[in-house]
């Protein structure tokens, strides 16, 4: 039974691939997400008449990230939207609700002491 759901998708990111080479946004449109799509299909006419065929690929590799894994492609290699705030990691109790390790807190484990001031030398 699972492997029917492996083959199936398979199929689907094959129609997915194969619709943005048709047109940038396809795959966006086949997955009925009809607003990103057209602004996908809009963005990859705009990028190849400015950039030619690498500003349509990379707007198509967009399209495809976005429709298949549900994050665009920047979140996916981490650059813009600015510094990424880590998580603090979480300390499971048999409470209801959980609290962050006292190591995760900021400042806690990471407080100096000041610099030491130098001797003016006269």
């Amino acid at each position: 039974m699972s492997n029917g759901t492996k083959a199936s998708t398979g199929v689907k990111t094959g129609i997915d691939f194969a619709s943005e080479l048709i047109v940038p946004g396809g795959s966006n449109l086949v997955e009925g997400n009809l607003k990103e799509g057209v602004i996908h299909v809009v963005l990859g006419l705009v990028a190849k008449s400015m950039f030619g065929l690498p500003g349509l690929i990379a707007v198509s590799a967009n399209s495809f990230t976005k429709a298949t894994t549900g994050r665009h492609l920047h979140e996916h290699l981490g650059i813009g939207a600015g510094p990424h705030t880590p998580v603090a990691p979480v300390e499971k109790t048999s409470g209801v609700r959980a609290r962050p390790t006292p190591q995760a807190l900021p400042g806690a484990a990471t407080k100096r002491s000041p610099a030491p001031r130098r001797k003016k030398i006269t």
